[in-house]
């Protein structure tokens, strides 16, 4: 019988749909900026998709300075990289804790994270 895997995740995450326009922006180890899309997103970090490797990104890098955005809300914290998956070719799915810079982005993120469930709730 395979071994059950467990997550470390405590706090459940939304799917994010494209038509939302999230994205996550960071400079990597090279400085150059990346803005890619977000695909899932809680109050304890997020995931994104990236098109190919990046430099710097890899288990346990710190990137600081990042910006979230969805719905209009835009949201200032650092990250620290927990999962790097690939996916089909060059792509990678990317999953983050999330650190926000002050209360008010971690309020914002709160209020951000408790409308996008409930927008889910609706839908199914």
């Amino acid at each position: 019988m395979p071994r059950q895997i467990t997550s470390r995740r405590i706090e459940p995450r939304v799917e994010l749909s494209s038509d939302l326009g999230a994205w996550i922006e960071f400079r990597d180890a090279d400085d150059r900026r990346h803005h890619l899309p977000l695909t899932e997103l809680s109050v304890g970090g997020c995931a994104f998709h990236m098109p190919g490797s990046i430099v710097g990104i890899r288990l346990g890098a710190m990137l600081a300075d990042v910006r979230l955005s969805a719905a209009e809300m835009e949201i200032r914290g650092n990250v620290e990289v927990c999962h790097l998956t690939r996916g089909f070719g060059s792509d990678y799915s990317c999953g983050v804790r999330f650190f926000p810079s002050s209360d008010d982005d971690r309020n914002r993120l709160i209020g951000l994270v408790s409308r996008l469930e409930a927008l889910d709730r609706i839908r199914s």
